[in-house]
C-alpha cells in the first residue's frame, strides 16, 4: 500500500491555517487508498519525524508549516528536517507548503536522493481575507499529482490555477492577496531527475 506522511504542526496563528489546509489533503489521500500517517495539530519533534521516515521508506513526505532555507520546523524552535539529517528524505517524494525550504534544503534533499522536492525559494505568504484561494493554490500540486500527473505537469497546472485565482482576487478588489499569490507562484519550484536544481 502507498504511504503518505503528513506533518502539519500547529503552534501559532500561521500554522493554525496551514494545519486546516492539510486536512483536505489528508482526506484526499485517504479516499485515494493511501495509508496516511498524520502527525499534525500539535508541535512535532525531530526524533518522531526521523523514526516515521525510517519506518516508511519510499513514502510521500508532506510538510505544511514553517520552514527556512535550511529546514522544516516542527515547533517554534525545533528543526525536524535540516541540512544535518537531510539524507532521511532519500527515496521520498517531498511536498512542502512552507517558506524558503526549496532554496537550500530542497537542493540538498535532491542531491541526497530525494525522488522529488516541491517547495518555495521565497517566503510563502498569504492573507486571511483570501484563505480559500491560498488553500486551493497550496493544495493544487498534490491534487494534480493524485490525478496521475508528473510533477512537471503539476507545476504547469498549479501556475495556471494561480493565474486564475489572481484574476479572481483582482476582480474582487483583494489586491494585496492577489500580489501575494503571484509572489508565491513565482517562488514555487520542483526538483526531479528531469528538472534538477
Amino acid at each position: 500500500m502507498n504511504v503518505a506522511i503528513i506533518i502539519a504542526p500547529r503552534f501559532d496563528e500561521a500554522t493554525s491555517y496551514t494545519f486546516e489546509w492539510s486536512r483536505e489533503i489528508k482526506s484526499l489521500f485517504e479516499h485515494s487508498g493511501y495509508a496516511v500517517i498524520d502527525i499534525s495539530g500539535r508541535p512535532v519533534s525531530r526524533s518522531e519525524v526521523e523514526e516515521i521516515l525510517k519506518r516508511n521508506p519510499n513514502s510521500l513526505y508532506i510538510h505544511y508549516g514553517h520552514g527556512n532555507e535550511d529546514c522544516h520546523y516542527g515547533s517554534a524552535n525545533e528543526k525536524i528536517v535540516d541540512l544535518k539529517n537531510v539524507n532521511i528524505l532519500s527515496n521520498h517524494e517531498v511536498y512542502c507548503v512552507n517558506c524558503l525550504s526549496a532554496k537550500k534544503l530542497g537542493v540538498e534533499a535532491y542531491k541526497n536522493g530525494a525522488i522529488a522536492y516541491w517547495g518555495y525559494i521565497e517566503n510563502f505568504v498569504f492573507t486571511t481575507d483570501a484563505l480559500d484561494e491560498f488553500r486551493m493554490f497550496a493544495n493544487a500540486g498534490l491534487k494534480f499529482w493524485l490525478e496521475g500527473n508528473e510533477w512537471e505537469k503539476c507545476l504547469k497546472l498549479t501556475k495556471e490555477l494561480a493565474n486564475e485565482l489572481y484574476q479572481k482576487l483582482i476582480e474582487s478588489g483583494k489586491y494585496i492577496a492577489a500580489v501575494f499569490l503571484r509572489l508565491d507562484a513565482d517562488a514555487l519550484r520542483y526538483y526531479t531527475a528531469s528538472n534538477p536544481p
